[in-house]
């Protein structure tokens, strides 16, 4: 789990097709990839 202090950070994923696709934009004070704290495995 990542958090901003400050700026923004991009979020990009992958698509079936291998392209990069923008999937969201956060910013100060918000948190990005609390989800992959729940995987039994590590992540990319």
């Amino acid at each position: 789990m990542y958090v901003v202090a400050y700026g923004e950070i991009e979020l990009i994923s992958s698509t079936p097709a291998q392209r990069s696709q923008l999937s969201g934009i956060v910013g100060p004070g918000q948190s990005f990839g609390e989800p992959v704290i729940c995987l039994e495995r590590p992540s990319r």
